[in-house]
């Protein structure tokens, strides 16, 4: 964050996400909501983020964003602002055969971290719903021990609701599982609200 830096020296922010939008409705995470020592840790940093963002706006030459989505979230804060999007760089010719793959099943692919904001569970009640149609689920994710006890909770859903026959859990997946995955599949999906 800018602080002091002089002002005859342009500053760029690149801005993932504004962190005072994270336990708003609209964008609720439900990790900072329904836990209460995440809650407890995030009221503090939420007011000093809101202090520092605020100055880094007011003194960045330039403000850029990673998607469309966090534009409109920041313009909710900022509304006088115009961020500029920049996409995270993406070798898109190494993903450009599983684009063009011709060979697909009826498959709805996750990609994310087995973590609990990513809201994973969300995939498994969506297989549940559609079990009847003969829809698998393959959800691959990076897997750190902290985040265990979150993953033996979503074989254990898998179990409960019964959808074993329909859903994958892949952690840790080479990057040429994932290559093949995205090539199989017709449905990419996102599960964090």
């Amino acid at each position: 964050m800018p602080a002091n830096i002089p002002c005859n020296i342009p500053i760029i922010l690149y801005l993932h996400f504004p962190p005072s939008l994270i336990t708003t409705q609209k964008y609720e995470n439900l990790k900072y909501n329904k836990s209460l020592f995440w809650s407890i840790y995030y009221k503090p940093y939420k007011a000093l983020s809101k202090i520092l963002i605020k100055k880094a706006f007011s003194k960045s030459d330039m403000i850029l964003v990673n998607s469309q989505f966090t534009k409109d979230a920041v313009k909710e804060i900022f509304p006088a602002s115009n961020p500029s999007v920049l996409y995270p760089p993406v070798n898109i010719d190494l993903f450009y055969s599983s684009y063009q793959s011709k060979l697909r099943y009826r498959k709805v692919l996750v990609i994310s971290r087995f973590s609990p904001e990513k809201q994973i569970e969300n995939a498994i009640k969506i297989a549940k719903l559609l079990q009847k149609e003969d829809i698998s689920f393959k959800i691959i994710g990076s897997l750190i021990p902290s985040n265990k006890s979150y993953f033996n909770y979503l074989k254990k859903m898998v179990v409960d609701l019964g959808v074993e026959k329909n859903i994958t859990l892949v952690p840790n997946a080479t990057f040429d599982e994932i290559l093949k995955s995205l090539s199989e599949s017709i449905v990419y999906l996102h599960t964090m609200h």
